[in-house]
């Protein structure tokens, strides 16, 4: 019951079904569950404690892992998140879902090349569609981070024929090539956002230096 209700978002209704298990029995999947409702919560001490004695029980648990990571990516503490999904690698190296999660916790922590390097491993391992959108989305915002925004394009141009409607994809590629001066594509690409939501000032105002520079070529 506490695992329904927890996914019914009803969070205080499975704190208690996962406390009446914990009473009857000690079961890992229970401290498990608890430790995602307290995270559920934004109370993370109590959701690490739960999570800690789940992993004590089984300490190469999958899903308890990236549950823990998850944690402590949303406390910041990124270090530790990768080291759990590093844990969790070692059960399958090649698990696309925490793959992505670890190149998230890396970007996070700007480690930007090996964000690139456990995306690209993401990709190869195939990964739910849900979430391939956002792993090229990272690819590309980690390789403007290390200034090589020509590699970016392509990382950005797979993101919007995902997800054509969402703007962040269009925007970041306009700035992409206002960086590498491809200011006509990036013109483009500004005047879509800007089509699509014309309340958008960062993007009449980047779009008026493309603009200015095709002026002044």
């Amino acid at each position: 019951m506490g695992v329904s209700k927890l996914k019914s978002h009803l969070v205080r209704e499975a704190i208690l079904d996962f406390k009446q298990s914990e009473q009857l029995e000690e079961n890992p999947s229970v401290y498990d569950g608890l430790g995602s409702c307290y995270h559920a919560l934004k109370d993370y001490d109590e959701a690490i404690d739960h999570f800690n004695k789940a992993i004590s029980a089984k300490p190469n648990n999958v899903e308890f892992l990236k549950n823990r990571a998850q944690c402590y990516f949303d406390m910041n503490m990124y270090q530790l998140a990768i080291d759990d999904l590093n844990t969790a690698l070692m059960q399958n190296s090649s698990d696309p879902q925490v793959l992505y999660k670890q190149g998230i916790a890396y970007f996070a922590f700007k480690k930007y090349k090996k964000c690139i390097a456990t995306m690209k491993s993401a990709l190869i391992a195939k990964p739910f569609m849900t979430y391939e959108a956002d792993i090229y989305y990272h690819l590309g915002l980690a390789y403007c981070r290390l200034e090589k925004f020509e590699k970016s394009i392509f990382p950005y141009t797979r993101c919007i024929e995902k997800i054509p409607s969402d703007l962040r994809y269009i925007h970041e590629r306009a700035k992409a090539y206002q960086m590498i001066e491809e200011h006509e594509k990036a013109v483009v690409d500004f005047d879509s956002v800007i089509k699509k939501n014309p309340k958008n000032a960062h993007a009449y105002f980047r779009r008026a230096f493309s603009l200015k520079a095709l002026r002044v070529s």
